[in-house]
């Protein structure tokens, strides 16, 4: 049985035919009760499926970063949400049976906040990874105080580094430790930026190059 919640214009919940309804967020959703199949799915419906789960595979592990990089769009949406849709658009490449996931273009951070200028990665003995980059402040959001994320993918070991907050923008500079087993393996850095002083407000995820950790 549906209740109406608010009124005959208000949205309801439970089951009501073949539709439900149900309260998500700020959102009153309706949709159709779901109705198994017994066709095999088509080929498209394939592709769908693989492309999906590469996404998925991918941003799993960055969960808690998104959860601050992607949190401006989450009065719609959770910020998982957004940033699957934002890598499913863009980092999904290749052709049918055979999709592959671009990490170069890797988003775990979305917003207007400007992100790194001048950024550089250098190798530094015993396993750690020199982040440097410029604090020339030209935009008005952009502050001192704005704090650095930084993320390294293994993909020889599909291991993932991340450190939120590492430093302020003002720093110029973190030099990152990564895990001994990485040690002779390329590695993939990004960087982000979050604002202190502006709510849910974050840089795009900048990918600045492969170097190997040695």
């Amino acid at each position: 049985m549906g209740i109406i919640r608010n009124g005959i214009l208000g949205g309801f919940k439970n089951k009501v035919g073949n539709i439900v309804g149900s309260s998500w967020r700020t959102l009153d959703v309706i949709k159709a009760y779901p109705k198994k199949s017994s066709k095999p799915p088509t080929q498209a419906q394939q592709d769908q499926q693989a492309k999906f789960k590469l996404v998925t595979d991918a941003i799993t592990p960055l969960a808690s970063v998104i959860d601050v990089g992607f949190k401006a769009y989450s009065s719609v949406q959770t910020p998982r949400n957004a940033a699957f849709t934002a890598n499913f658009q863009t980092a999904v490449t290749g052709v049918s049976s055979n999709f592959s996931f671009d990490y170069e273009k890797l988003q775990f951070s979305k917003g207007s906040l400007e992100n790194a200028r001048d950024a550089q990665i250098t190798t530094v003995t015993g396993s750690k990874i020199k982040y440097s980059w410029a604090d020339v402040f030209n935009d008005a959001k952009e502050r001192p105080t704005d704090l650095v994320t930084l993320v390294v993918y293994c993909p020889s070991l599909d291991k993932w580094v991340k450190l939120q907050n590492a430093a302020p923008r003002s720093a110029k500079t973190f030099t990152l430790q990564m895990p001994a087993g990485m040690m002779g393996n390329p590695v993939m850095c990004y960087i982000s930026f979050v604002s202190t002083t502006t709510k849910n407000l974050a840089s795009g995820t900048l990918y600045i190059g492969t170097l190997t950790a040695i």
